[in-house]
C-alpha cells in the first residue's frame, strides 16, 4: 500500500467505502488533510511502500508531460483529462478536481483499473511533467466558440447536426402550416 495509496483513497473520499461496487466513487472526504496524512504516516511506518514527495510537483517539462500524458494516460482519461468509460461498469475519472498530490498518488498506487507507474516505468521527473501538463490543461481556455468540454470534433459535429436537423424540421413544419 504505502502512504501514496492512502493519500489517494482517503483524500478523495473513496475510502472508507460504504459498500463494495464496481468502482469506488469520489465523495467528500471523511477525514481532514492532517488526519489523512497521519493515517498515511502510520501505514508507511508499519508497511512501507511508495510515498508522495514534498515540494513543487509541477516543475516538470510541459511539452514532455503532454507527450507522456498522450502516450500513457489519454487512452483512458481522454486527451482532455475528462475521463472515460472502461469495462465492467468501471470508468477512468475526470482529472479536473485532482490536486498534484492526488495525481502523483494515483500514478504510484494504481487505483481500480489504473496501472501502477513505478519509478522504473515513469521517472519522478516525468511524473512531475505529466502533473504540470494536466494542471496547465485544466487552466487553459478554449480557443474559440463552445468547446463542449473539449470532447473533440465528433460530439461537436453531432450537436451541430442535431441543431441543423431540428432547424430544418421547424422550417418544414412552418412551410407546411403556411400552405
Amino acid at each position: 500500500m504505502g502512504q501514496a495509496a492512502i493519500y489517494f483513497q482517503v483524500s478523495t473520499g473513496r475510502m472508507p467505502v460504504a459498500r463494495e461496487e464496481a468502482q469506488a466513487q469520489r465523495k467528500p472526504p471523511k477525514y481532514s488533510l492532517a488526519e489523512t496524512e497521519q493515517i498515511g504516516a502510520y501505514v508507511q511506518s508499519v508497511g512501507g511502500g511508495p510515498t508522495i514527495p514534498s515540494g513543487n510537483l509541477r516543475d516538470g517539462d510541459l511539452a514532455e508531460g503532454g507527450e507522456l500524458f498522450r502516450l500513457n494516460c489519454a487512452s483512458c482519461h481522454n486527451f482532455a483529462g475528462r475521463g472515460g468509460a472502461l469495462s465492467a461498469g468501471k470508468f477512468a475519472p475526470s482529472l479536473n478536481p485532482s490536486t498534484d498530490q492526488v495525481i502523483y498518488g494515483a500514478m504510484l498506487s494504481g487505483p481500480q483499473n489504473m496501472p501502477v507507474f513505478s519509478d522504473n516505468q515513469i521517472t519522478p521527473e516525468q511524473k512531475r511533467a505529466i502533473i504540470n501538463y494536466v494542471q496547465t490543461l485544466k487552466q487553459s481556455q478554449d480557443p474559440g466558440g463552445s468547446g463542449i468540454g473539449r470532447l473533440g470534433p465528433v460530439p461537436e459535429g453531432l450537436v451541430i447536426w442535431v441543431i441543423g436537423i431540428g432547424g430544418l424540421m421547424v422550417t418544414i413544419l412552418w412551410i407546411g402550416a403556411k400552405s
